[in-house]
């Protein structure tokens, strides 16, 4: 449902997954039993371009590079269980 207004008339849209990163920390016990062996893991908040805002985590930045408006693009990847995940990767390690 819509934050701002609560309806439930709602479309899919396609997006590009890129976008800059809004905030970011790092986690240190897992979210959820399945991430229990992913810890420690880098959750990051995206704006992405199309004006929405994601939730995932970060895979493959270089240590001490992260930084809120670093430019990322999601790639949608098998998580724990039987479950696909977005998850970010700095943009300029994309190359599609």
């Amino acid at each position: 449902m819509c934050p701002s207004c609560w309806s439930t008339a709602l479309v899919n849209r396609t997006s590009s997954g890129r976008g800059v990163i809004h905030t970011f920390t790092v986690q240190h016990r897992p979210g959820a039993a399945g991430f229990a062996d992913e810890v420690p893991y880098t959750l990051v908040l995206v704006d992405l371009d199309e004006g929405v805002r994601v939730l995932a985590d970060l895979r493959d930045y270089e240590e001490g590079a992260l930084a809120v408006g670093m430019r990322v693009k999601a790639r949608f990847e098998p998580g724990p269980g039987n479950v696909v995940l977005p998850r970010f990767r700095p943009a300029a390690q994309e190359t599609t």
